[in-house]
């Protein structure tokens, strides 16, 4: 075992303690600790890209869920546009978003070299999503967003 493949998991294991203990007081956790396990669980082993932006899926909508619930600003918004964005640069098994692009306005088919230049683009969709998730649960350590028991017995007083 080679130490790039130790400190890559002391790293992730730091990052999964740090999201544990940042959505530890949170009510009705679970989607919000099942979205931080396929974010992080990537960066140990060595997945297709198809099957790595399906793990970005929880994450990206935990957050969007947070963000309409909570109230969120432009730059969280932003955040969460740029991780999306970055992940849809790949359309496998069609090839890339630039590809495309390349082939509608030139006519030329994508080659090899641009398919992994936008491969490696694309990776940074992972960090970007954990970083607007970080920031996002740190801001927002203590709030209910996931289960709103406030506004539900608001809404039964208020029927009664």
């Amino acid at each position: 075992m080679s130490i790039k493949v130790v400190l890559v998991a002391i790293a992730v294991l730091a990052l999964a303690v740090l999201a544990a203990r940042l959505i530890s007081m949170r009510r009705g956790q679970s989607w919000a600790v099942f979205a931080f396990v396929c974010l992080l669980s990537p960066m140990l082993s060595p997945i297709a890209w198809s099957h790595y932006q399906i793990l970005l899926a929880p994450m990206l909508l935990v957050l969007a869920y947070e963000y309409v619930t909570t109230g969120a600003d432009v730059v969280d918004w932003t955040g969460l546009a740029c991780g999306f964005a970055l992940a849809e640069l790949t359309w496998q098994p069609f090839g890339t978003l630039v590809g495309l692009l390349r082939q509608l306005l030139t006519g030329k088919p994508e080659t090899g070299l641009i398919e992994g230049n936008v491969f490696v683009v694309a990776a940074f969709a992972q960090f970007v999503v954990l970083a607007a998730a970080f920031i996002w649960f740190m801001r927002n350590r203590n709030s209910p967003a996931v289960s709103r028991p406030a506004r539900d017995e608001r809404a039964g007083r208020g029927a009664g």
